[in-house]
């Protein structure tokens, strides 16, 4: 439950302990963590894995399941722009 800030350089045989905040060039111990922080790193690493996964499932398609996705994205924005439309005419 520790938080290396982003482009902190942590030198060789730095020791980070639990709740502590580092950042800097090289990285310094910058505070304790409250228990806030401390609950939210666990929430935003859950949400750092979520992200993971969906970039890895879109860098990892192939060519024609791209093309899928493309068309289906344009045919749904059709879809809803026909809808709206729809709506006004019906008086919905």
């Amino acid at each position: 439950n520790s938080y290396v800030a982003p482009g902190a350089l942590l030198l060789s045989n730095t020791i980070v302990k639990s709740g502590e905040l580092w950042a800097g060039s090289p990285a310094k111990l910058v505070r304790k963590l409250n228990e806030e922080e401390k609950e939210k790193i666990v929430s935003s690493a859950d949400d750092y894995l979520l992200i993971a996964e969906a970039h890895l499932f879109e860098t990892t398609k192939n060519y024609e399941r791209q093309e899928f996705d493309r068309i289906k994205r344009k045919l749904l924005e059709a879809r809803t722009i026909w809808f709206q439309e729809w709506t006004k005419t019906v008086g919905l």
